[in-house]
């Protein structure tokens, strides 16, 4: 069998567990917290109903991203990714252990596109709407940004798979 075919099919128990970060009630909250002080800033200068739309805008969007990324990078794994409603990471999301490789291309990608699309639309919005979607954006991803941040040193030779639960993100090497 080839050995990419078995590291695909291995299951969890036969990983060397690297770095796992919990992710404690603190951190929630100070992540609650900022989303909460980008929305009240957001009510501040627009109407309740144009921050709502920026909301479901900003995160169909992500939706899409991702979903596209995932797509055209890694047809196969789009098995593996659903979307989740649990905090921290809300949205399309690996259900699985992943290669760390794979999960970093997608979420870079995605999160590039969204970068690219605000750039574009900034010419035509007014300042302040380009700030909120901008910021909200950012704030969104954020979860994601710090598991990439996050990452322990790569071992040669092996390969590096991630585990997202709502508690903690594992690191395994195989």
């Amino acid at each position: 069998m080839n050995p990419k075919q078995l590291t695909d099919q291995s299951s969890i128990y036969q990983y060397t567990l690297l770095k796992r970060i919990r992710i404690s009630s603190l951190m929630k909250a100070s992540y609650i917290l900022l989303l909460t002080g980008c929305l009240m800033f957001l009510f501040t200068r627009e109407p309740f109903g144009s921050c709502v739309l920026v909301l479901a805008v900003v995160r169909a969007l992500q939706f899409v991203f991702k979903r596209t990324a995932l797509h055209w990078m890694h047809p196969t794994l789009a098995s593996r990714w659903s979307v989740s409603f649990r905090f921290p990471f809300v949205g399309l999301v690996p259900q699985q252990p992943v290669l760390y490789a794979s999960y970093r291309n997608i979420e870079i990608h995605a999160f590039l596109a969204g970068v690219f699309l605000i750039g574009s639309v900034f010419i035509w919005f007014p300042l302040d709407a380009v700030a909120s979607i901008c910021c909200t954006f950012i704030i969104l991803h954020l979860p994601t940004l710090m598991t990439l941040c996050y990452r322990s040193k790569p071992q040669e030779g092996s390969s590096t798979w991630i585990k997202l639960q709502h508690s903690d993100v594992s690191y395994y090497r195989a």
